[in-house]
């Protein structure tokens, strides 16, 4: 809602996960197709926030350890700006990964402002 500047939220929040769940960019399990991140690297940055993207459940399923050139066009389908917006990024990296958490914090503080 915040990200797009409306008013009032075109999606109902969903709570099953088998419908809408949380994909990782840059996946726990990176196999081979993300050979730039050490082990430690994914420790450290995979669950980050900035990591995250809202996905429709089939389509994270499908997408599981792809390759970030693969993913992108997941992305840009998205009907949610912020997971949109990851296929414009050239490669996945650890900046990457924090200029998106710290656009989402931003976020964060104009949606709840009382919280901060």
């Amino acid at each position: 809602m915040t990200a797009k500047s409306e008013g009032e939220p075109w999606f109902i929040p969903q709570d099953d996960r088998r419908v809408i769940n949380l994909e990782h960019v840059l996946p726990r399990k990176p196999e081979e197709n993300w050979p730039q991140f050490s082990e430690d690297e994914v420790g450290l940055l995979a669950n980050r926030f900035g990591n995250l993207a809202l996905m429709r459940a089939g389509d994270n399923s499908d997408l599981q350890s792809e390759a970030f050139a693969d993913k992108k066009k997941v992305y840009a389908d998205s009907p949610y700006s912020l997971t949109n917006q990851i296929a414009d990024v050239d490669d996945w990296t650890a900046e990457a990964i924090e200029e998106r958490q710290k656009v989402m914090a931003r976020l964060a503080v104009d949606t709840w402002p009382d919280a901060v």
